[in-house]
């Protein structure tokens, strides 16, 4: 996370107070691209912000929709809103330690299943594997085909009731460093309004880092053999 200053200057660069109606787009290629967005929006709501909207599809399926585009730069004032980071959507590493020992509480892991299996890893990630405890929810599923425009909300509630989400006192979502996790915080918190969702910013890159318990870790030899065949394929690739 930004520090406190830099958070306040960010949202007094972008003219912004409290109550000011702000939309975050993103270029609506992929469903990562949704993460990204979905990411900022946690950002700015964690500053304060009250009026906070996601344009589905991106600027892609805007301009798909005929709608107006614009090309001219545009300098906001500079407003004086100062902003304070509300940590009630947030968990830290050692507050998911704590977390852990409650029975109320579901760790989500937003990452494809080849991630929460082991097969693959983030590479700043000190080992493959989960957070112990994880239940395995990819933030591909919320989405049409892949991405970027999300399903419709009768299909988010289905799949919020299908795979028994939002069903304890807390949800934490995380992911390899908190981007995909931000999508299944979004869907959770602000349209499947499921309350106690927590997203884990640092995510699995800091909690391996830590040595924290882990499930789905490959031993030394076959995380090696994996190694080799994942190099291999970027070098064909």
């Amino acid at each position: 996370l930004v520090s406190q200053e830099k958070l306040t200057w960010l949202v007094q660069a972008l003219g912004v107070e409290a109550e000011t109606p702000v939309v975050v787009i993103h270029q609506g290629h992929t469903s990562s691209d949704f993460g990204a967005a979905a990411r900022v929006y946690w950002n700015l709501k964690s500053a304060g912000l009250q009026q906070l909207a996601l344009l589905n599809g991106g600027f892609l399926a805007w301009k798909a929709a005929g709608l107006p585009i614009s090309q001219e730069a545009h300098t906001p004032l500079p407003s004086d809103y100062p902003a304070q980071f509300q940590p009630q959507w947030g968990a830290t590493t050692a507050e998911v330690e704590q977390l852990l020992q409650q029975e109320t509480v579901q760790l989500l892991d937003a990452r494809p299943v080849a991630f929460f299996e082991g097969h693959s890893w983030h590479t700043a990630a000190a080992r493959p594997g989960t957070i112990a405890g994880a239940k395995d929810f990819d933030n591909q599923l919320w989405f049409q085909e892949g991405g970027p425009q999300l399903a419709s909300r009768d299909t988010i509630a289905a799949l919020i009731r299908e795979h028994q989400l939002g069903q304890v006192a807390t949800t934490v979502s995380f992911c390899n460093t908190g981007h995909w996790a931000a999508t299944n915080w979004f869907v959770l918190s602000e349209l499947g309004n499921v309350p106690g969702v927590k997203l884990y910013p640092e995510s699995l890159v800091e909690w391996s880092a830590r040595g924290l318990p882990m499930t789905n870790v490959p031993g030394r030899l076959e995380w090696a053999w994996r190694s080799t065949q994942q190099w291999l394929t970027k070098q064909l690739n």
